[in-house]
C-alpha cells in the first residue's frame, strides 16, 4: 500500500515462475488502485490457500484491467491480455501509418496540384467555353433531318421518345401529348429538345439517329458526324482521348495529310457510322504515312519489302522487323478481301484495326525520326528516310 499526500493506492505485481529448479520467479505485470482519500482501498482476503489469495488481491488491485473468462485462472487471463496489448499496439502502430500517409498523400496532391497548374487552369477554361446548351442553329437543322415530314419518325413517336427521354432526365417539355398544337413535327421536336442541357440534347440526338428505321439515310449519317465533330466532348470519354491514340496524334503532327486522314477515320469510328469508309481512312493515313516515310508513290502493299530494309538499316532485329513486315502483309490482305469488298467487320475488329495501326504507325515514325518528333524531317514536315531517288 502506498501512500502520498493523505491519499492511498494499493499496488501488486503478478510473479511468474522463471526458473523453476532454482526455485527463481519473476515480475511479469504490475497492477494498481487510483488514488484515494480518507476511503483507502479495501481488499478483501478471499482463498483457501496462498496462492488463491494473492491471485484475488491481484484481481481485485487490477480491476477492469484484468477482466477474466469464465473459470480461467489468473495466468490465462494475465497471458490473454498482454495478447490483446501487443495486438493493440499493432492497431495503434497501423493508425499513426496510415495518418502519416494521408498527410503525405495530401502534400503530394497539393504538390501535383501546383505542378499541374495549367493542366487545371485548363480545365477550368474549357469548362468556362463549355455551352449550357447546343447551338440552336444546330437543334434546328438536326430536327429538319430527324423530323422531315416524309420521314419514319412521326408526331406520335416524337411524343413517345421525348416523353421518355422527359422522365429520365426530370424535364417537363412542352409537347407531351399527340396530337399537339405545333405548326409541324419539326417544330415539336426542337421545341421539346430545349428544355434539356447540352449532355442530354447530345444523346437524344444520338440515339435518334442510331435507330434502325433511320440509320442508314445518308442525312442522318451526315448529322451524327457533325455531331460528334462538333460536339463530341459531350460523349464522355472518347476513343480518340485514349493514351494511345493521343500519342499516336502527337507522332503524326508532323504528316499533316495522314494525321488529317486518321482524325477522319476516328471521327467516324466515334460516331458509329460509314464503317468501311473508317477502315478506308485509317488505311490511307497509313498509306499517305508510309509514302512520306519512303518518299516515293506506292501503294501500301507495295512498300512491304522497303519497310524491311529501313527497319534493318535503323538497326532493329531480324525477329521485330519479321513480325512488322508479317502484321502489314496480313493488314493489306483484310483490307483487300474485306473492305474493298465491303463485307461485314464488327466493331470490335473495327477497334482493332485502329490501334493496330496506331501503334506501327508510331513505331515506324519513331524508327525514322530516332526517337524525336523533329529529327531528319524535311522541309514539308515529313521524314525522308531513302531521299529524292526513291520519289
Amino acid at each position: 500500500m502506498l501512500e502520498l499526500d493523505g491519499k492511498y493506492q494499493a499496488c501488486a505485481g503478478y510473479k511468474e515462475t522463471a526458473r523453476p529448479t532454482a526455485g527463481k520467479f519473476s515480475v511479469s505485470s504490475y497492477y494498481s488502485t487510483e488514488w484515494k482519500g480518507a476511503d483507502a482501498p479495501s481488499l478483501r482476503i478471499e482463498g483457501l490457500s496462498t496462492d488463491e489469495v494473492y491471485e484475488n488481491l491481484v484481481r481485485q488491485i487490477a480491476g477492469s484491467e484484468l477482466i477474466s473468462n469464465k473459470d480461467e485462472s489468473l495466468c490465462d487471463t494475465i497471458k490473454r491480455e498482454e495478447r490483446r496489448k501487443k495486438l493493440q499496439r499493432k492497431i495503434d502502430a497501423l493508425k499513426r501509418k496510415i495518418r502519416k500517409k494521408t498527410v503525405e498523400q495530401a502534400d503530394r496532391d497539393e504538390r501535383g496540384i501546383e505542378k499541374d497548374g495549367e493542366r487545371v487552369k485548363g480545365f477550368v477554361m474549357f469548362m468556362e467555353d463549355t455551352p449550357l446548351k447546343i447551338d440552336s442553329a444546330f437543334l434546328t437543322y438536326a430536327c429538319n433531318i430527324l423530323a422531315k415530314t416524309d420521314s419514319w419518325l412521326s408526331g406520335t413517336k416524337i411524343v413517345e421518345y421525348c416523353c421518355q427521354y422527359a422522365i429520365d432526365y426530370n424535364k417537363k417539355i412542352p409537347y407531351g401529348t399527340y396530337p399537339f398544337d405545333a405548326s409541324n413535327k419539326r417544330t415539336a421536336l426542337l421545341e421539346n429538345l430545349k428544355v434539356f442541357d447540352a449532355l442530354e440534347q447530345f444523346q437524344i440526338i444520338k440515339d435518334l439517329c442510331e435507330l434502325s428505321e433511320l440509320r442508314k439515310l445518308k442525312s442522318v449519317q451526315e448529322l451524327k458526324i457533325k455531331l460528334y465533330e462538333r460536339y463530341g466532348k459531350f460523349a464522355g470519354q472518347k476513343f480518340s482521348e485514349t493514351e494511345l491514340i493521343q500519342n499516336t496524334k502527337h507522332w503524326l503532327s508532323g504528316y499533316p495529310t495522314a494525321l488529317k486522314q486518321y482524325e477522319s477515320a476516328l471521327t467516324k469510328y466515334e460516331g458509329g457510322i460509314f464503317e468501311r469508309n473508317t477502315l478506308d481512312d485509317i488505311r490511307l493515313a497509313f498509306e499517305l504515312l508510309v509514302k512520306a516515310l519512303l518518299n516515293n508513290d506506292k501503294s501500301l502493299e507495295n512498300q512491304i519489302a522497303a519497310i524491311g530494309s529501313m527497319l534493318k538499316d535503323s538497326g532493329a532485329s531480324a525477329e521485330l522487323r519479321n513480325m512488322i513486315t508479317v502484321l502489314i502483309r496480313y493488314y493489306t490482305d483484310f483490307q483487300n478481301n474485306h473492305v474493298k469488298h465491303n463485307d461485314a467487320v464488327n466493331d470490335s475488329e473495327i477497334e482493332y484495326v485502329i490501334e493496330l495501326t496506331s501503334v506501327i504507325m508510331k513505331f515506324l515514325i519513331k524508327v525514322v525520326n530516332g526517337g524525336t518528333l523533329t529529327d531528319g524531317q524535311n522541309a514539308h514536315g515529313n521524314a525522308g528516310y531513302y531521299g529524292s531517288e526513291y520519289r
